[in-house]
């Protein structure tokens, strides 16, 4: 055994332990220790740098080193920079229509004068009565509580608070406090973990946090982790121990920079794919691996947070909505109630677009669905400058078709750092345009724009402060090649399978940070948004969180979830025999062009 001294962004260092000959990657892995690493360890995404201080390791560049392809010999020292970790991210609300609030929880101040302290039964009743009384039909006290009575009834004197859930008193305090409800909307989303907290009283969105998901340390799409899980007895207790901590240390934050009281926090909605709910829930995710991708549960879940989040109300609950199938989760559930296309009469097509995109088609008041694996590309992973929507990070390209000049918008001005998906996206678009890159998705190398780079054939895009070249390379085209084509070729399949043409859609509904971003002509161009006018086009963020909203702040809205779910036909895209030739048409970077 020998000692990995770590030192993190945050300054902390950590002192490990690492078997001889492991990566650096999988000590850190081991140990819980976040580094972006979105290929689980195969070397293709060149995101897991880490600074090497000192060592005897098996490769150096320049005091850099790929941690997952760095094995560890001695006891070595190194340093994570900011790069490799990329702690929080843009992101966007996203739309929510009106709701009623009628929440699960509800707070009722009594003004009742109570017993001698010690005739707790009577006291109870009374209070019991008193509800009934203001048509708040109530049955019983959680058993959670009955110890706190006696010491509040002591105190209450002639007023209190009473929090109902159900037919249940979960939480009394003494009155003359406001009364104060919260619940979190949680949105575990592949790339990225986003936790709202919200006001149950108003339905007011209190504030609100988002981070990337630890879990891309272990790889950066659907595909990838469920290996990993299936890969080693153990592997799913480390993930969800990992998310876990993940959202509890962000209601932590979020309770702590709002000043409320943790025993005010009643309730959580969790949605997120099926994977990411399996492994919160610590179910075994085996069933999706092999057809018929069967999850362990499709239906809704409503558990006592204590047994997954701590520093809440013992009281309080966790929902999460049905899943759809095995590779359209809860998030998708909460897509469709949030845009309210279960409402909507007309021929809808609803893309969720990520590393894992999921389409649903509304069409003569039938809803249809479908899974496809797009991949990280679209989000900046498997690409050599690709990053996520954040400070830094080229969003906009546009090429001067006459000069050739490359002009670039960076989100927070300054000095660009990479590319993002909407950047990448436009980047590709430009340079087919101007004909720099084929159809094929080949660089064309005698094109003005083509160099070569360290024996390679890039395109540069743009220049660091140090002289460091920002580039997209040919490994990088293919990359966005078949992320596209997994993206068009899931809409183009659906539609056929319903035989009906894109001309026949009345809207088209891009969900998504990814979609928010995207220049939807640049999309249109390459056909990660189908050919629609502009007129037809809603680009509506975070539908997921705001569905999880949605269910906090409406008991009755989960009621409508519960039905979505059950009207939904789902199409296995690979069992359609058209399906394969969809796709490699769809590799195309314009649409009936040839090759």
């Amino acid at each position: 055994m020998g000692v990995l001294f770590v030192r993190k962004p945050d300054g902390e260092t950590v002192k490990l332990e690492f078997k001889q000959g492991e990566t650096i990657l999988s000590c850190l892995q081991r140990n819980g220790v976040y580094l972006n690493a979105v290929c689980n360890g195969q070397g293709k995404c060149l995101k897991c740098k880490v600074k090497l201080q000192s060592g005897d390791l098996e490769a150096r560049e320049r005091g850099t080193v790929l941690a997952c392809q760095t094995r560890l010999l001695r006891d070595t020292q190194i340093e994570i920079p900011f790069s490799s970790v990329v702690p929080t991210m843009r992101m966007m609300i996203g739309y929510e229509p009106p709701t009623i609030v009628n929440p699960p929880v509800k707070k009722i101040s009594l003004q009742i004068l109570l017993d001698n302290f010690k005739k707790r039964k009577r006291n109870e009743i009374k209070i019991l009565e008193e509800l009934n009384k203001q048509g708040v039909t109530v049955t019983e006290f959680n058993q959670s509580i009955r110890d706190t009575l006696l010491p509040l009834f002591d105190t209450c004197k002639g007023s209190i608070i009473v929090t109902v859930r159900g037919g249940q008193i979960i939480h009394l305090e003494k009155g003359g406090k406001s009364l104060e409800a919260y619940g979190a909307a949680v949105d575990i989303g592949t790339t990225q973990i986003s936790v709202f907290l919200v006001n149950l009283q108003t339905g007011d969105i209190v504030d609100f946090i988002s981070e990337i998901n630890r879990q891309t340390m272990f790889g950066g799409d659907v595909i990838t982790r469920l290996s990993y899980i299936l890969s080693a007895p153990g592997n799913l207790i480390r993930l969800q121990k990992i998310t876990l901590e993940q959202i509890q240390s962000m209601l932590n934050k979020l309770i702590k920079k709002n000043l409320i009281s943790p025993q005010h926090l009643y309730e959580i909605v969790i949605v997120g794919n099926t994977l990411m709910t399996h492994i919160f829930y610590g179910d075994d995710p085996s069933g999706l691996a092999k057809y018929p991708y069967k999850p362990f549960d499709t239906g809704s879940k409503e558990v006592y947070a204590k047994r997954y989040i701590l520093n809440i109300n013992p009281s309080a609950k966790i929902y999460t909505p049905p899943h759809i199938s095995g590779y359209i989760g809860a998030d998708i559930t909460a897509d469709i109630l949030s845009s309210e296309l279960y409402k909507s009469d007309k021929n809808t097509l609803l893309m969720d677009i990520g590393t894992n995109t999921e389409i649903i088609l509304k069409y003569n008041g039938r809803l249809y669905g479908c899974s496809t694996p797009s991949g990280p590309a679209l989000e900046g992973g498997h690409i050599r400058y690709g990053m996520r929507a954040e400070e830094g990070a080229i969003e906009a390209v546009y090429i001067d078709p006459d000069t050739l000049k490359i002009n670039y918008k960076i989100i927070g001005g300054g000095e660009p750092a990479g590319l993002c998906g909407s950047g990448i996206v436009d980047a590709i678009a430009e340079l087919v345009k101007v004909g720099a890159v084929r159809n094929d998705g080949s660089i064309d190398d005698k094109h003005k724009l083509a160099t070569m780079l360290n024996s390679e054939k890039v395109i540069i895009i743009a220049d660091k402060l140090n002289g460091e070249k920002i580039t997209l390379s040919q490994q990088d085209i293919r990359e966005i090649q078949k992320a596209k084509a997994a993206v068009q070729a899931g809409y183009t399949a659906l539609l056929k399978y319903v035989d009906i043409s894109v001309e026949q859609i009345d809207e088209v509904i891009i969900a998504g940070s990814f979609g928010l971003h995207i220049n939807q002509d640049s999309g249109r161009f390459i056909g990660i948004i189908p050919p629609v006018d502009d007129v037809k086009l809603k680009f509506m963020g975070n539908l997921a969180a705001s569905g999880a909203r949605i269910l906090l702040k409406n008991i009755e809205s989960r009621k409508i979830c519960e039905r979505l779910a059950d009207s939904v036909e789902y199409v296995e895209l690979g069992m359609l025999k058209y399906f394969q030739d969809v796709w490699l048409n769809s590799l195309y970077l314009v649409k009936n062009q040839g090759g």
